[in-house]
């Protein structure tokens, strides 16, 4: 399975017509500092490879200093999947570490060098990717494809926390073991609410239309933290706070 976002009709005087990502790609990302009472200084768009169609999903070093994102841009010849990149946010170096057959995703280890991603085309593949050497180190392969997004590994790094999107919008939220490839579900959402868990693993928080709910990840009742006015509000939990739109 290989993902093509070009569409082309033929007119009656033999032209073509098509349409494609325009340049710089469809998403943005930016960057701003925090002063010591919590608000971000002056937005700033950071120079990325990017040419998307989907959200380049960019991820937090541990240190703070890199992101990894991904990027696709078939106007310039690339085809067949997308391309994991490395950013330095102190040097402005920008690496590219990986090629995809597919759709990727991947997020830092916890305080350590390296990446853990997925990609599905034909199959779906978890691994490892040293961000020094791009040394890949295959985890698991499922023989079919599976939509999964790995949102965050466990703070021992023994495990990832990850989306399985499955039909008619529903998805679970999952932790993979990596030395068993075990998965538990921790939670199964319906069509509309999105649920996610927090960067320590305590906390699930779902978005269940119109509130923002947290409970936590070893069960117990959902508690409503706030009401929303926007229907695509999403956010993200470190372990104390909770950052939405």
């Amino acid at each position: 399975m290989t993902f093509q976002w070009h569409e082309g009709i033929t007119t009656a005087a033999g032209g073509l017509v098509y349409s494609s990502v325009r340049p710089g790609g469809l998403s943005s990302v930016y960057l701003a500092s925090l002063d010591a009472n919590s608000r971000p200084s002056e937005w700033k768009r950071l120079d990325l490879h990017l040419g998307n169609m989907l959200n380049p999903n960019p991820n937090w070093s541990g240190d703070s200093n890199q992101i990894v994102y991904v990027a696709r841009n078939e106007d310039t010849g690339q085809t067949g999947g997308q391309v994991v990149h490395l950013h330095n946010l102190s040097s402005g170096e920008d690496r590219e570490v990986y090629h995809a057959l597919g759709r990727v995703f991947c997020a830092w280890a916890t305080q350590q060098p390296n990446l853990f991603c997925t990609d599905t085309a034909e199959k779906t593949d978890i691994f490892s990717i040293a961000a020094d050497s791009r040394e890949i180190a295959r985890l698991h392969t499922f023989p079919a494809p599976r939509h999964l997004w790995i949102r965050s590994p466990s703070l021992d790094n023994r495990g990832l926390y990850i989306y399985d999107v499955l039909g008619d919008g529903e998805r679970e939220v999952l932790l993979w073991e990596i030395a068993t490839a075990r998965e538990t579900v921790l939670e199964q959402s319906a069509p509309g609410a999105y649920v996610f868990v927090s960067q320590d693993g305590r906390w699930l928080v779902r978005r269940a239309k119109p509130n923002i709910e947290v409970r936590p990840t070893s069960g117990g009742a959902w508690k409503s933290l706030a009401a929303l006015r926007l229907s695509e509000a999403t956010g993200h939990v470190n372990g104390n706070w909770l950052l939405y739109q």
